[in-house]
């Protein structure tokens, strides 16, 4: 849905996105028989996606730099689903690295992730478990904040709050051991790139705002974000963008899971 450029500058200015203080709600919901997740209440808001040209680190497909509004509120998962939690709803366990249980679940695909949403869904008896458009993972992640990472400008500092490949030692590690983002999520940043539903975009973003976009209708390759423990500091960044084949699944690829509010 695009709405006017003037309308939508309109609504920036009186309508933004939360500040930390309000929008740091969470609670856990048992998702399936035995297994909980704890999410943060993500609020409506509008915010710039993507970065500007001369931003450090731009690259062509993180631009233009545009206005996105997010009108909707909804749930997502405060860090990435667990070994524990998978093997809870699946029964097995995927991932390379099994030292910890509460290590994100990886060598996942598109679909088999989906697969696990898909048993959510099936427990809850209706569709409110589902992966975070593109547009609502970049949201959740800046949470409120334009720098390049919601820390700040610079890759210095990007070790408090992800694990990279400056200091994973080239492996995953238990969720929320670094610092969370000002809403409260947990490795919005490096351990796994996350999943997004969107298509990649060849032709990269428009330039018209845009309300709650879900990516092109199709595509060759599906949007990971977020960077993993074998990225660079700098692909840790709020708007970098990546991208995989649905069904290349490795052990840095794991998901997150929004569920809609009722």
């Amino acid at each position: 849905m695009r709405i006017s450029a003037l309308f939508m500058l309109f609504t920036a200015m009186i309508w933004i996105a939360p500040t930390a203080a309000e929008n740091k709600t969470s609670k856990s919901f048992q998702i399936y028989p035995g297994v909980t997740m704890d999410f943060a209440l993500i609020t409506a808001g509008v915010f710039e996606m993507g970065s500007p040209d001369d931003e450090e680190g731009h690259r062509p497909e993180q631009g233009p730099l545009h206005t996105v509004e997010i009108s909707h509120t909804f749930w997502l998962g405060i860090h990435e689903v667990t070994q524990a939690q998978w093997i809870g709803v699946m029964g097995d366990n995927p991932s390379y690295f099994k030292s910890d249980s509460l290590n994100p679940v990886e060598m996942l695909d598109y679909a088999t992730a989906l697969a696990f949403l898909a048993k959510l869904n099936t427990h809850a008896g209706k569709e409110i478990y589902r992966l975070p458009t593109e547009a609502e993972w970049e949201y959740a992640c800046r949470a409120g904040t334009e720098t390049r990472f919601y820390h700040g400008v610079a890759t210095d500092g990007v070790e408090d709050y992800a694990w990279c490949r400056d200091n994973s030692g080239k492996r995953t590690h238990p969720v929320a051991q670094k610092e969370p983002n000002p809403w409260g999520l947990y490795d919005m940043n490096g351990n796994v790139w996350e999943w997004c539903h969107d298509w990649y975009g060849e032709d990269y973003y428009d330039t018209e705002p845009i309300v709650d976009p879900t990516g092109p209708a199709f595509g060759k390759y599906r949007v990971v974000r977020g960077g993993s423990w074998g990225s660079l500091a700098g692909q840790c960044s709020s708007p970098h963008r990546a991208y995989s084949l649905a069904e290349k699944g490795t052990s840095m690829f794991g998901l997150r899971v929004v569920r809609v509010e009722e």
